[in-house]
């Protein structure tokens, strides 16, 4: 157990975990500079979890107690900070915004590090030969899913958002040959779940851009794509780094050069040109 990361632990216990162990094993993974420093009594408001569930769960990933867990998750996000930065910055509200830019960075160099390129190809090589491509996330990984779809429909003529309301609809279309591309992050919402639940059913390649792999919908999808979100001080996910993840892949197909690509890029620029769209 020494010297491997806590979201390695969890991982390899999770599917043996009891509900409530889950629902706490969760939140330390995706909090783990709170639960650096939180009190017993703190972690079981923010989890929902009992006390005695929280000490269980140390128990279950082989610590002697609370406090050795907690010890190791201290140590973890020190070794953290040294690689990637404070990640909430120093001291004065300007060191504080600029923490965030950091984290964006710190998260982007982890994708870097991690991310096979082989795998992007293989998910451009599944949406060019799609007979359709869904694009669904709800909330705040909509916009993300918007632009993705925005960009994407500029290459390929098969692309299609995925309007909550009208899910049901699409999902009358969706075979084998569909590739879905869904994203999703915490807080994770059920819609995108669901979709993606029932088109995997019905056949089609699911493609889940979200944080990890204890991420609901990363169980169910055919092939992961990781990154985690900036969630700071606001509450809210700050998305640059998902941005950037889908434009890697924007770039994967539109690299495999296919002549219709070529041709509707170019058809595009005709269009601003001849309707005077752009100040250049």
């Amino acid at each position: 157990m020494k010297g491997k990361p806590f979201k390695q632990l969890v991982k390899e216990h999770y599917d043996s975990l009891s509900a409530g162990k889950k629902k706490a094993a969760k939140y330390l993974v995706e909090h783990l500079e709170e639960a650096s420093y939180c009190t017993m009594a703190m972690l079981q408001g923010r989890t929902g979890v009992s006390e005695t569930t929280i000490i269980r769960l140390a128990y279950s990933l082989g610590f002697s107690g609370f406090s050795a867990m907690q010890k190791a998750i201290q140590l973890e996000v020190m070794a953290l900070r040294q690689h990637g930065g404070n990640e909430e910055g120093e001291s004065g509200s300007d060191d504080e915004l600029a923490a965030v830019l950091n984290r964006d960075i710190a998260i982007l160099q982890e994708v870097k590090e991690r991310l096979d390129s082989a795998v992007l190809r293989k998910i451009a090589k599944k949406i060019e030969g799609a007979n359709q491509v869904y694009v669904i996330g709800q909330r705040t990984s909509y916009a993300p899913a918007f632009w993705f779809s925005y960009t994407l429909g500029f290459m390929v003529s098969n692309v299609q958002l995925v309007d909550e309301r009208m899910a049901e609809q699409a999902l009358l279309n969706i075979d084998k040959d569909s590739v879905i591309i869904a994203i999703s992050f915490p807080r994770y919402h059920k819609a995108t779940y669901r979709f993606a639940e029932m088109a995997k059913m019905a056949g089609a390649y699911v493609v889940a851009v979200t944080d990890g792999e204890l991420a609901p919908i990363a169980k169910l999808a055919s092939i992961n794509l990781f990154t985690k979100t900036n969630r700071d001080m606001s509450g809210y996910n700050g998305i640059a780094p998902v941005l950037s993840l889908l434009n890697m892949l924007i770039v994967a197909v539109r690299k495999n050069e296919k002549q219709e690509i070529h041709e509707r890029l170019s058809k595009v620029e005709e269009i601003y040109k001849r309707n005077d769209l752009l100040i250049e």
